[in-house]
């Protein structure tokens, strides 16, 4: 199974307590068993969230019976990786604050360092988890599904000579992209207000207002490069003209398609056309319109628990 991206952070975790059940200091963490075991449930409870919020049909043991066997078998590390117990424990607890919520489990820095691949830059791998990712970065297997090669990235400061940028939109959608033939990648990140200029080849700071620009990544939110002007600009407010995308609306309202106005984000449980109308995504329901929801969940997941 294709765990998740490899990436180890700059940061330590402390491995606390899971469901009630506290671990003492010298905890060993998690088995894989147990790893498959508690993930199984933080998904279907999050599932049964939205399941209930639309009022389908549900079972949390039915599903958490499943999916815990399904887990056991996938949640395996390859041959060329290896399993980290600590990091197993401290992805469940950083997901704990989401467990009565419908919305997607975060990719915490956590869970992207759970399986550890053993393959250095420049060697060859079938996957992202058979690559070593480095110490506050990142690593993937580029050139698949022909012979891949693995390439590391790090996350780079400002200043520093980069070969891209790692994009977070805004609702958590994760981009980045670099040269192809560069094995060891440095790249600029967004969530620093950095962007990795083409012209310099560094690390540059997002513009405000009436900056120059020359992308989408190079204006600090809540700004939008204009491609015409070559300018930061600002988006535009309710009320306000707009076009989807030459002249975006501010993140808490969306372009009305016909009418060419922006109008206030709508709520959970509005209807809805595009995923751009809600706070996360639009949902088609039984009925034959569409809602706003957090999670992309629908009767068929549900009521999967029934058979």
């Amino acid at each position: 199974m294709n765990h998740v991206l490899m990436a180890r952070s700059c940061y330590g975790f402390l491995a606390l307590g899971i469901f009630g059940c506290s671990r003492d200091a010298l905890s060993t963490g998690l088995t894989v068993e147990q790893y498959a075991d508690d993930y199984a449930y933080l998904y279907c409870r999050n599932v049964q969230n939205c399941c209930n919020a639309s009022d389908f049909a549900y079972d949390i043991r039915t599903c958490v019976d499943s999916t815990a066997k399904l887990y056991r078998v996938w949640l395996q590390p390859g041959p060329l990786e290896v399993y980290d117990p600590m990091m197993a424990e401290s992805c469940i607890e950083s997901r704990l604050s989401t467990i009565d919520a419908c919305i997607a489990l975060p990719l915490t820095d956590a869970c992207g360092a759970v399986f550890n691949g053993l393959v250095p830059p420049g060697g060859s791998c079938q996957s992202d988890n058979d690559c070593a990712a480095p110490y506050c970065g990142g690593a993937t297997c580029l050139g698949l599904p022909d012979a891949g090669t693995c390439t590391n990235w790090a996350h780079g400061k400002s200043g520093d000579t980069c070969h891209g940028t790692y994009e977070v939109d805004r609702i958590g959608n994760i981009q980045y992209g670099w040269t192809n033939g560069v094995i060891q990648a440095t790249l600029c990140f967004s969530t620093d207000n950095l962007y990795c200029s083409h012209e310099t080849g560094t690390c540059l700071t997002r513009g405000g207002l009436g900056a120059a620009c020359f992308g989408a990544s190079t204006c600090a939110p809540p700004y939008f490069c204009d491609a015409a002007q070559k300018l930061c600009r600002a988006k535009g407010a309710v009320g306000q003209p707009c076009e989807d995308t030459t002249l975006p609306c501010v993140d808490s309202a969306y372009c009305d398609s016909n009418s060419h106005y922006c109008k206030p984000q709508k709520h959970d449980g509005d209807e809805c056309t595009r995923d751009i109308e809600c706070p996360r995504v639009c949902v088609p329901q039984d009925s034959g319109v569409s809602i706003c929801r957090q999670s992309g969940v629908g009767r068929e997941t549900c009521e999967m628990t029934q058979q």
